[in-house]
This record gives structure tokens, C-alpha cells and sequence, in this order.
């Protein structure tokens, strides 16, 4: 039953990953349609409170004999129906799948699980792509964010924790087998948590952790790929910056023994902004700050919907560099000016990153791209 009917069920984010996509959506759970459908359930496997009622009253009678079932056999091995961090399978009855697994999370509502939350939440997860992995058909996948609903696990990091178990799942090297991801979830709350999570992995800058290049580089090519690994061997310090780009400081600050960048993070689906009021005096103060502490300032340019590499550096035109910062600013494209000789972002004038990052990891450091324009065509001199 791999269609996708979303009743009742918005489709919020969308993220394209090695192996498949993630959704997440906003509805009613029990009219979606997939493969596999994911229930919160509780140690005892009895149904009796929040999604997880819901969800058996949904699916009828025969679920709540299945369990029933389970809890009855295991008992008899002095064992939880299912414990936390244990998952179980069942048919689907009266739900629009092939196929239920009951997965408990932790419930933060008892100290003693809420204490060790993260690690059980974790091992929920894995349990669940464990299981997963041995049902056929498996493509659609649809799941409410587990430790959610009644039992209590706190909004933000629990959106957080979402994202970062399963998004490495659907990005890792071994194929699951899972085309399709489907989050679903009526709670506000979370979603909006779940919002703010995803724009700040989406706008995430690498610096040198493997999965945060795998995150920026998931749908670029083989090549690209290789040349943003580079900054793995060569790594920055990226932190984000106390001021909010207005007293110069930019977004961000990448880090190193040799090197520092203020840099200013943009996001945008259009290919061109302009700067004007506010923008324009982070621009300004940028542009101070660099020629007052001998930095390069740069602005990282991310057009959303781009497949490949998506994003775009530029420097700030700055006075006064020396050293190895000023040979590597004649390599960098500047920002563009209008006809009006006002800087703006200019997408396809900018240095892909990952050629940036093989600029500044190369074994010079400095001498490793010559570029024009910043487009695929620009030629490569050194390769460190």
C-alpha cells in the first residue's frame, strides 16, 4: 500500500535525503496511508491513553486482541509485553497499512526514564529501524515523533533528537529500503519546533564534522562531495556569533589556527537580494570590522529548491588584508554591484562551497581556485 492518501494532513517539510525522502506533516495519523505505521505504545501494549488509544480504536477490536496476545506469551517468559526501547509487530487491522510496529519511548512523565531520556529515545529509534528493516513492503514509512503526546518529552529537543536520528537513518551508507518518511503530528508545539530545527540544519554551515558536510553535500555529486571533505582534515571552529550581524560580527564565526571569517548567512528562493535599511548596514558594519581587524567577511548564500550544492560565497570588499587572507581573497568573488553601484547577492556569482572549501583546506591554503564568477566553470590551479 505504498500511495500517499493524507487525509486531513498537511505537508509541511519536505527534505530529500540519500536513500528517500522525509516529510514531515500536520494532521490526523490514521488517514495516512503507507507500508508500515509506527504506534506510541506503552509498556503493557494496552492502548489506553492518548495517540496510542486513539490509534487501536482506530485500527478495531482485532488489535486489542493481537496485543492482547503478546502481552499474554510474554508474561509467561517473565518479560514486559514491551519494554522501553522494544518494538513489536502486529498486523494493521482496520489502519490504511500493511503492517504496525508498537514502539515504546521513554514516558518523561517518571523521573527515573525522563533522566535518561536522550539514550532512550535512541534506542526507541533503533529498535524501530531494526524492526523495519525485516518487513516487506517497506517503502512508506509513517510515524508520530516518538516520546510525544501524553508522555511528556520536551518540544525542542525532541524535535531536535527527531531529526537527528532520523535523518542520518535515511542518509547513512546501508539503504534501509524505506523510500518515503512520513512524520505526522497535530501538536502545534512541536511542529514548530520541529520548523526552527530544520531551517537551522538546512542553514548549517560545515566546518569540518563529517556530518555536518554530509548534511550540506547529501544530494551534490561524487566530486563535489570529495572536494567539501577536504575541511574534514582541516577543520574550523564554527560558533554562532553574540552580535546579530549588525555590529559586524555576522551570523557566524568560522575558526582556525591560520584563518577567521565573519560570516552572514542568507536564505532565500530567489536567486537575487538586495540590500537595503538593515541589510545593508550589516554589509556596512561587515565591511568595517574587516578592514579594522584584518578579516575577510563573507557572505554564505543558500537558494532553497537547488539540488547539488546549494550554496554560494562571496566576500566583502575590504582594505588593508595581508598575508595568506590576501591571497586568498583574490580568488573569492566579491558581491556584485547593481546598476546603481549597491553590493547585493548574486546566487550565480558566487564560489560553490565546496569548491571554497577546497580553496581554504588545499596545501597551500590560499592558491587553490581561480575564479571569475564562482560558476562550475571556473578552473582549478592547485589541488591540495
Amino acid at each position: 500500500m505504498a500511495s500517499l492518501r493524507m487525509l486531513m494532513a498537511d505537508v509541511v517539510i519536505v527534505r530529500e535525503c540519500t536513500h528517500g525522502q522525509v516529510r514531515v506533516l500536520y494532521g490526523d495519523i490514521v488517514g495516512v496511508e503507507g507500508d508500515i505505521m509506527v504506534i506510541p505504545a506503552n509498556s503493557r501494549l494496552a492502548g489506553r491513553e492518548g495517540l496510542d488509544e486513539r490509534m487501536q480504536q482506530a485500527a478495531g477490536d482485532g488489535l486489542r486482541e493481537a496485543c492482547a496476545n503478546i502481552a499474554k506469551e510474554r508474561r509467561k517468559l517473565n518479560l514486559q509485553p514491551c519494554g522501553v526501547g522494544e518494538a513489536v509487530t502486529t498486523d494493521a487491522f482496520d489502519l490504511p497499512v500493511s503492517k504496525l510496529v508498537h514502539v515504546v519511548g521513554p514516558d518523561c512523565r517518571r523521573p527515573t526514564q525522563d533522566n535518561f531520556r536522550r539514550e532512550l529515545l535512541r534506542n526507541s529509534y533503533g529498535a524501530l529501524f531494526e524492526t523495519v528493516e525485516t518487513l516487506e513492503p517497506r517503502k512508506t514509512l509513517v510515524l508520530p515523533p516518538l516520546g510525544m503526546d501524553v508522555f511528556a518529552y520536551p518540544h525542542r529537543e525532541g524535535a531536535r533528537m527527531t531529526m537527528e536520528i532520523i535523518l542520518p537513518w535515511m542518509d547513512g551508507e546501508d539503504d534501509p529500503g524505506v523510500d518515503m518518511v512520513l512524520i505526522v503530528t497535530n501538536e502545534d508545539n512541536f511542529l514548530n519546533n520541529m520548523k526552527t530545527v530544520y531551517r537551522e540544519s538546512e542553514d548549517q554551515f560545515p566546518g569540518g564534522e563529517i556530518k555536518g558536510v554530509r548534511a550540506v553535500t547529501r544530494s551534490c555529486s561524487e566530486v563535489e562531495r570529495a572536494k567539501a571533505m577536504r575541511v574534514v582534515k582541516r577543520p574550523f571552529l564554527v560558533v554562532r556569533a553574540p552580535g546579530s550581524g549588525s555590529e559586524g560580527t555576522g551570523d557566524l564565526l568560522a575558526l582556525r589556527g591560520d584563518m577567521c571569517f565573519p560570516i552572514e548567512v542568507k536564505t532565500s528562493k530567489s536567486e537575487r537580494i538586495y540590500l537595503s535599511g538593515r541589510t545593508m548596514d550589516q554589509y556596512n558594519s561587515l565591511k568595517s570590522t574587516g578592514e579594522k581587524c584584518g578579516l575577510l567577511p563573507l557572505y554564505a548564500f543558500r537558494l532553497k529548491g537547488v539540488r547539488g550544492d546549494s550554496w554560494r560565497i562571496m566576500k566583502v570588499e575590504v582594505e588593508g588584508l595581508t598575508g595568506k587572507l590576501r591571497h586568498l581573497s583574490r580568488s573569492i568573488p566579491a558581491l556584485p554591484l547593481t546598476s546603481r553601484g549597491t553590493p547585493h547577492l548574486d546566487w550565480n556569482s558566487g564560489m560553490p562551497v565546496h569548491r571554497f572549501l577546497s580553496l581554504i583546506c588545499s596545501s597551500e591554503g590560499a592558491i587553490g581556485v581561480r575564479s571569475n564568477s564562482g560558476n562550475s566553470s571556473a578552473k582549478e590551479t592547485v589541488v591540495g
